[in-house]
């Protein structure tokens, strides 16, 4: 009984592999042949050594006499397709990532984070100016009170302290002069439209930027994907795959 299934086997092992080998999308890549023929690779040998694999793993299961080409046909697509699915994800996951958002219409910004901080940032500036300038009103007053019960030595350092406050105030003045001129020999300080920028991004000439697929993203996948969010790969994937 196992002599005449080996013999099933191989026969249509061979009728498989022969037909695979007359199949117009191996006769008609060339490039494919060249290059393995060049590398020393017999197609038709890795294909039998492939499939008699499958053949071998399918033929342990009990109750499974005669293996169909067409069964084996079918993996092999199945195989593909699921293969060819998971490659489109991936370079679509990592296309969004790679994705300049701000220049297309249909996104616009919800919350400003930061114009946020800058409001809060000037606010307390402007709380800090305020608190200065009533504690320098006040060391001012101290200072110029002609009262007898004062120390004249404590008189003393407050004129000293309003005089420093006077030459520091003076200096942030003399500084911000300067700014400003330097930012009017240069130019304005308005960054450019959003409008501008989109349209110098689309004059300048198109060059492919290089994707880089990362176990990230598999695990995204296997985790959104149905059939294995709760599959020991998945599993496998997260525990050793680690970034």
């Amino acid at each position: 009984m196992c002599s005449s299934v080996q013999k099933s086997i191989i026969s249509k092992e061979n009728k498989f592999s022969s037909s695979l080998n007359s199949s117009p999308v191996l006769s008609g890549d060339d490039d494919i042949n060249d290059v393995a023929t060049m590398g020393g690779v017999n197609l038709a040998e890795e294909s039998q050594r492939l499939l008699g694999k499958v053949q071998k793993v399918l033929s342990q299961y009990p109750g499974i006499e005669e293996i169909s080409p067409d069964i084996i046909t079918l993996l092999s697509h199945a195989t593909q397709e699921r293969l060819q699915h998971i490659l489109e994800r991936l370079s679509v996951i990592t296309k969004h990532k790679m994705e300049f958002i701000k220049n297309k219409g249909d996104y616009y910004v919800g919350q400003d984070v930061r114009a946020q901080i800058e409001f809060l940032e000037d606010l307390q500036k402007a709380k800090r100016k305020k608190h200065e300038e009533s504690e320098r009103e006040t060391l001012i007053k101290t200072a110029k009170s002609r009262s007898r019960t004062e120390n004249p030595e404590q008189q003393a350092k407050l004129r000293v302290k309003v005089k420093e406050m006077e030459r520091v105030e003076m200096e942030e003045m003399c500084q911000v002069e300067a700014n400003r001129a330097v930012l009017q020999a240069i130019g304005s300080r308005k960054k450019p439209k959003l409008e501008t920028v989109a349209t110098r991004v689309a004059q300048m000439p198109y060059s492919p930027r290089l994707k880089r697929q990362t176990v990230r993203e598999m695990r995204f996948i296997l985790e959104e994907d149905k059939e294995t969010c709760r599959s020991s790969l998945f599993y496998k994937v997260f525990v050793n795959y680690r970034e």
